[in-house]
C-alpha cells in the first residue's frame, strides 16, 4: 500500500507539468492507474483490473481535456516591431 501511495504522489505532482495531449494522457493513465489500484485494493477487489481500468480512463480523460493552443497576434502586417 505504501508503493501505490508514492507512486499517486508522485504521478500527482508530474500530472501538472504538461499541456500537450500525449502529455496529458501519460500524467492521466498515471494517476488513474494509481487510483484505481488503490480503490480495487481497499474495496476487496483485484488491484491489477483496476489499475488497467483506472489507467484507460485517466490517460483518455487526460488527452481529451488538454488545452487548445491559442492563436498569436503579431499586430497589423507590413509593419515589424523594432523598425522605425
Amino acid at each position: 500500500m505504501k508503493r501505490i501511495a508514492i507512486v499517486f504522489l508522485l504521478s500527482a505532482t508530474l500530472m501538472g507539468c504538461s499541456n500537450t495531449p500525449t502529455g496529458r494522457a501519460v500524467g492521466g493513465g498515471l494517476l488513474g492507474g494509481a487510483a484505481g489500484a488503490g480503490i480495487a485494493g481497499i474495496a476487496g477487489g483485484d488491484p491489477a483490473t483496476g489499475a488497467l481500468l483506472g489507467a484507460g480512463i485517466g490517460a483518455l480523460g487526460g488527452a481529451l481535456t488538454a488545452p487548445q493552443p491559442q492563436p498569436r497576434y503579431y499586430g497589423p502586417p507590413g509593419r515589424r516591431r523594432g523598425w522605425h
